[in-house]
């Protein structure tokens, strides 16, 4: 979509280097989120948390994604309608 906006501005070049930062960037993310998953992986049987507390990280994380969601959706219906 923006190298499409691009070409039609006549702005490849400007369309090319947006494209190269954002996959730079995203690949750095998800490089710094994999080695900190790693490191975590390893440092987390030094903390002894019980298997309890490990499980319910999912669900809790559901929980305030819906949550933020649909307090998103609140906030946009009222400038919609």
């Amino acid at each position: 979509m923006v190298l499409l906006a691009a070409v039609s501005q006549n702005e490849v070049v400007l369309g090319l280097l947006l494209i190269t930062a954002f996959s730079v960037g995203l690949a750095g993310t998800l490089t710094v989120l994999g080695l900190g998953v790693v490191y975590v992986k390893r440092v987390m049987p030094s903390f002894g948390y019980g298997g309890r507390t490990v499980a319910a990280l999912p669900a809790a994380s559901a929980v305030v994604i819906v949550v933020a969601g649909l307090a998103l959706t609140a906030r946009a219906v009222p400038g919609v309608v």
